[in-house]
């Protein structure tokens, strides 16, 4: 277990705990009950750390874990990254080769995004994980394996059935176990605890002391969606401690916007500017302090924004307040 989590992973979250009581019943199997799991969750959540941390800690922990991605293959690749290959049975095979599945003999295969398999080399791996062996591309021989097969998916192998491009056979064999692995979003508290591990990994990394989070940037990390999940959350504060100049030590908000995906600044738009009669007009007419502190709280932000040409960074930058919450509150204005 670590300080803020367990099996070499960050989270305290009922989401992650969960994940965590998967593990722990894995763990406990022996090792000839071979169970197939299908790990479910978005890019960047962490499919293969969690594949990891099943063959780590369970009974097959003393042999290889051995990875293969899906992702832009073809057939042929498929085929001799998998089950190996012959000598001379195409172009380039200067030699005999075992493939992954023997790779993985007494340990865990691990194939990442199985729903972009080319369907002609599904129902190979359907074959080879009916009979437990393999047939080496070239060879007339079948050769026996024992690894555990985990694979992920990041959508619905469902889905890909409903759509034709995924063997009903062969998720019939895979699914024996799933998991899914939570969204950053969907783990609240994680994010901070995972934001300041990555600070201090990456500020060590460059020899400095360890960073901090300003509180307008932890609540801007706890309100963000984060699509890209971990992976992205790691990569943006790598590059701000990575390119950092001086010797400040503390991140704020809107470095964490710079590093995201930009969005667009509002074009178009229409501001209702109010008149000096009108403004004076809503202190007159009986409207309630909270109410009058709101619309003095809106007319400076629409003001400020088209000031500053709807850019919507500059403008949360200069307020002080995180981008996301200024388009929220645009949003509640019906500022478009």
């Amino acid at each position: 277990m670590t300080q803020h989590g367990q099996y070499d992973m960050i989270g305290k979250s009922e989401p992650m705990q969960k994940v965590y009581r998967f593990i722990d019943q894995i763990s406990t199997m022996p090792q000839r009950y071979n169970l197939p799991i299908i790990l479910y969750g978005e890019r960047g959540t962490g499919k293969e750390l969690v594949a990891k941390a099943i063959h780590n800690y369970g009974p097959r922990k003393t042999g290889s874990f051995v990875a293969f991605n899906c992702t832009a293959v073809t057939e042929t690749i498929a085929e001799a990254e998998l089950f190996g290959y012959k000598q001379g049975s195409f172009t380039g095979a200067g030699k005999d080769r075992k493939g992954l599945f023997q790779a993985a003999n007494e340990g865990t295969l691990y194939i990442d995004e199985i729903v972009n398999m080319p369907l002609s080399m599904q129902s190979k791996l359907l074959r080879a994980l009916q009979e437990k062996k393999v047939r080496p591309v070239g060879s007339q021989q079948e050769e026996s394996y024992d690894a555990q097969i985990l694979v992920s998916s990041n959508k619905l192998i469902k889905a890909a059935i409903d759509k034709r491009e995924f063997l009903p056979d062969l998720y019939d064999r895979l699914n024996v176990a799933q998991i899914n692995i939570p969204a950053l979003r969907e783990r609240g508290e994680d994010i901070i605890l995972l934001a300041n591990y990555f600070a201090e990994k990456y500020g060590t990394l460059l020899g400095r002391h360890k960073y901090n989070f300003s509180e307008d940037a932890n609540r801007f990390m706890k309100l963000y969606s984060w699509p890209g999940n971990v992976r992205q959350l790691e990569s943006v504060i790598q590059g701000i401690i990575g390119l950092r100049t001086d010797n400040n030590r503390i991140i704020v908000s809107y470095e964490l916007e710079e590093r995201l995906e930009k969005i667009p600044a509002i074009s178009g738009i229409t501001i209702p500017l109010k008149s000096r009669e009108e403004d004076i007009q809503y202190i007159l007419d009986g409207t309630s302090l909270p109410d009058h502190i709101r619309n003095i709280e809106r007319d400076i932000c629409v003001k400020l924004l088209q000031r500053n040409n709807g850019n919507v960074m500059k403008t949360a930058k200069i307020l002080g307040i995180a981008r996301t919450t200024l388009i929220m509150r645009l949003r509640k204005w019906r500022v478009s």
